[in-house]
């Protein structure tokens, strides 16, 4: 009787550790921000998160300061924004001459003849160059791609819903991205790793993993980030 009454006692101070550990998943919305070291290759992070709102969600490669979110991937909006002097500022407009935006590149796009090392862009000078252009262009002749990539760091990452009826996951997303370029950000800075507006999630649970390919180092006194944002000014998803 004596072991019995101290295993419900056990079990009573174990239950709100049980329910502690569930209600850690992060919630999304709000965007999250998970810590990942991307300057190494085989650099992996596994994360679960709740979806609350059947939307579009992307993926980001984010870029900020070591301290830039929480344990659950809160972005802190107050932390120290003192990174970003590794822009630099000599120039007058972007691209800048930091070591971060000489890792980041830019976010312009320019025509390419297709050939894997030709970093120089297609300038036409007349309207008749134009029109040449744009033909070679739909024709696959050229291609756009940017101008300045910066360093590119290819990642895999997978996505999959758990919650399902079988109770078997479900792949929503895995690829191999060769991340590029700068696409934009607030608080973080970001590079894409979803196309267009992201991916539409159904409310559930969601694990994702991701994984460096190779070494990438990063500025001394940067954070890297997976990102997954909740796109503003979208329409919903369509069934």
């Amino acid at each position: 009787m004596i072991i019995r009454h101290a295993l419900i006692a056990s079990l009573a101070l174990l239950l709100p550790l049980f329910a502690q550990a569930e209600l850690a998943v992060p919630t999304i919305p709000p965007a999250r921000a998970f810590k990942w070291d991307i300057s190494r290759a085989n650099s992996t992070i596994v994360h679960e998160f709740v979806v609350k709102d059947y939307r579009m969600y992307g993926l980001h490669l984010a870029f900020g300061g070591l301290d830039a979110t929480e344990a659950d991937g809160y972005v802190r909006e107050s932390s120290d924004q003192s990174w970003r002097k590794q822009l630099g500022r000599d120039s007058v407009e972007p691209p800048y001459d930091g070591p971060l935006s000489k890792f980041l590149g830019t976010g312009t796009y320019g025509v390419f003849t297709n050939e894997p090392n030709n970093l120089k862009p297609v300038i036409p000078k007349t309207i008749a160059e134009v029109q040449q252009r744009d033909e070679l262009l739909r024709q696959g002749v050229y291609v756009t791609k940017l101008t300045n990539p910066g360093v590119i760091v290819p990642i895999h990452v997978r996505l999959e819903k758990l919650d399902t009826p079988d109770t078997t996951p479900v792949q929503i997303f895995d690829r191999v991205v060769e991340t590029a370029g700068l696409e934009g950000g607030g608080y973080l800075l970001t590079r894409k790793i979803t196309k267009g507006v992201g991916l539409p999630l159904k409310p559930g649970k969601y694990r994702i993993s991701a994984t460096t390919l190779r070494d990438s180092p990063v500025p001394t006194g940067i954070g890297t980030y997976l990102l997954i944002s909740v796109p503003a000014n979208v329409s919903p998803p369509k069934d």
